[in-house]
């Protein structure tokens, strides 16, 4: 038995008070050895006539090539039966529609891969396993091995017209080198005349977005008269079983259910095939107290040396600062994020980790993530949460998750209040400004009409050809030009028009674009942007221009505080941010918060 928690090196300039629960976890370690993985760790071939069965080929654990540690599993044949009879993972709680069964409605899929031999042509599948473990089902993801140089990466999707399903190339990869896939599939109520309700998965390589496609199995069922069947784990395929095709590396499998009522996970399984199960935890407890210097940065300590490849972006780096989250309660008052797996939720305040150093002490400890808070900026008074991420990323030297396979998440909250100062001491009323490139301020008071003077000509909006939709909540507006001028936009005058924030990427070029609304407007009129919250994931924003519909679908939405300049972050992908006020307070006049918007670009037209 032992125990999940940690300890917090941290400097106060203001008065800190710390709270965590430290739960006991059961360490139950797995091994794997060097042979067919069929049986290891409750990997089999399925189930016929009532009984697990075997799965053969050449499916060895090996340790000549890993993406992360010494060992993976080499997937080179066997059968490519839809049913029983390949490599099916241990079952884990269903997943699929909540009126066809599903005990969680939304299911992430993740796993590395490398061909074993470049261009000989291997081509692997894998789905998600039917519960009764005799056939595939959900979502799916092919890998081929085209050439010496790529592998091709593609999917079936489900198609409205016979045969029901389409082969979709979704991009090519290097062929020498490990790439981590993952598929995040969500499951609505079905509608027999809607083919996105039987599932929409969206798919990721190496933190890239290749495209969100409902995926064939379900809906191909359903349009052939079959029972609907949950998903239950994965069920990987091999297209050729015979000497000449080498097939693929696969490590660190993880599938992960989730209920999306409660953004909580149901059940999970991770593997990285090792010859270990020793597992990395948090180590310590927290320190609270007081101090003179400024609350800043937070520093992690955990009791083994944790995944730290060159760089910082990587999913699983200990230095990528998307490993950790902070974050305050929003205009509810309550902390509604539950886990890192499943993300920031609408009404919570994401504050942010800038930067991660990582110390091993040589290799022998002590291990240390000091995380860089706030733009280095001292954090405000009020109530905060730090998760620390073991649902989604933290790892150690060989892949192992932490708190224990499949990987939780270490979580604390602490207050801070201001400090009282003492008698004759002087008090630093500037000690929370911030600087150039604030949200900008895109509310007026509500049941009042604002007399706006006469806009000045160097906050002149230049006129576009461009229109904002937004199908789902009813929304076409022009789209205008926003000057930035002295670190600012002002967006006072734009009315019931969208503004495209000048210094960002021009809409529908790559990078990120960034445009404003008003949520209240200056005649005391809802804005474009009223709604704005309401927007949820898969849902569609659309940009006109040059004769084409330029289509991206939403993929978060979060409410950030108006100094919180991450919307503003660089992208090599078309982005596009939506930004608005919400929360306004009738005691000072202002918005105390910004409803920020982020959609991906999925299709032009």
């Amino acid at each position: 038995m032992a125990k999940s928690g940690f300890r917090v090196l941290i400097s106060f300039g203001l008065c800190l008070a710390l709270l965590i629960a430290t739960v006991p976890q059961v360490f139950a370690a797995t091994t794997f050895t060097l042979s067919s993985l069929s049986g290891q760790d409750g990997w089999d071939g399925g189930i016929v006539a009532g009984n697990p069965i075997g799965f053969a080929g050449n499916v060895n654990i090996i340790n000549t090539d890993a993406h992360i540690g010494s060992q993976s599993w080499r997937y080179a044949g066997g059968s490519s039966s839809p049913g029983a009879g390949t490599a099916f993972s241990p079952a884990v709680s269903s997943v699929g529609s909540p009126d066809q069964g599903g005990a969680g409605d939304r299911v992430i899929i993740s796993f590395a891969f490398k061909a074993a031999n470049p261009g000989d042509g291997s081509r692997i599948n894998m789905h998600e396993g039917a519960v009764a473990r005799d056939d595939r089902t959900g979502n799916n993801i092919y890998l081929e091995a085209v050439s010496a140089t790529q592998v091709r990466v593609y999917m079936n999707r489900a198609i409205a017209a016979s045969p029901y399903f389409q082969e979709l190339t979704l991009g090519y990869v290097d062929a020498s080198t490990w790439h981590v896939i993952e598929l995040d599939t969500t499951y609505a109520v079905t509608d027999s005349d809607d083919l996105t309700t039987w599932g929409l998965t969206t798919y990721t390589v190496d933190g890239v977005v290749l495209g969100t496609e409902t995926p064939w199995a379900h809906w191909w069922r359903h349009k052939n008269g079959y029972v609907y069947a949950p998903g239950s784990g994965v069920k990987f395929a091999s297209t050729y079983n015979d000497g000449s095709h080498a097939g693929f590396f696969v490590d660190d499998v993880s599938i992960r259910v989730i209920d999306n009522s409660t953004h909580a996970t149901l059940d999970a399984y991770t593997t990285s095939f090792e010859a270990t199960g020793v597992f990395p935890a948090t180590s310590g407890d927290p320190i609270s107290g007081t101090d003179n210097a400024p609350l800043s940065q937070i520093t992690v300590v955990f009791d083994a040396d944790l995944y730290n490849p060159a760089g910082n972006s990587e999913a699983d780096d200990v230095t990528n600062p998307d490993n950790y989250l902070l974050f305050q309660p929003g205009p509810n008052a309550a902390f509604d994020t539950v886990e890192c797996s499943t993300g920031l939720q609408p009404d919570d305040v994401q504050v942010s980790v800038d930067s991660v150093a990582y110390s091993n002490g040589g290799g022998s400890g002590p291990f240390e993530a000091t995380l860089t808070l706030n733009g280095a900026a001292d954090l405000t008074a009020g109530d905060y949460r730090l998760l620390v991420c073991g649902t989604t990323s933290l790892v150690n030297l060989i892949g192992v998750p932490l708190n224990d396979a499949p990987g939780t998440d270490t979580a604390f909250d602490f207050g801070i209040v201001a400090a009282t100062a003492a008698p004759g001491a002087a008090v630093d009323a500037t000690a929370d400004a911030e600087t150039a490139f604030a949200l900008p301020a895109t509310g007026f008071t509500p049941g009042v009409v604002t007399q706006l003077p006469a806009q000045p000509v160097d906050l002149a909006y230049a006129s576009t050809d461009l229109m904002l939709s937004i199908p789902n909540l009813g929304v076409q507006i022009d789209i205008v030009g926003v000057p930035l001028v002295n670190g600012e936009w002002d967006v006072s005058w734009i009315g019931q028009q969208a503004g495209y924030l000048y210094g960002t990427a021009f809409p529908t070029w790559a990078g990120n674009t960034v445009i404003t609304a008003h949520v209240w407007d200056a005649n005391n009129n809802p804005g474009p942007f009223a709604d704005l919250a309401d927007l949820q994931f898969g849902d569609t924003i659309e940009i006109l221009a040059f004769g084409q519909t330029y289509i991206y679908e939403v993929r978060d939405s979060a409410s950030l505080r108006p100094t919180d300049r991450s919307p503003f972050a660089h992208s090599d992908y078309a982005l596009l941010t939506l930004i608005t006020c919400e929360g306004f307070d009738p005691r000072t006049g202002d918005y105390l918060f910004r409803r920020v918007v982020s959609a991906v670009l999925v299709e032009i037209r």
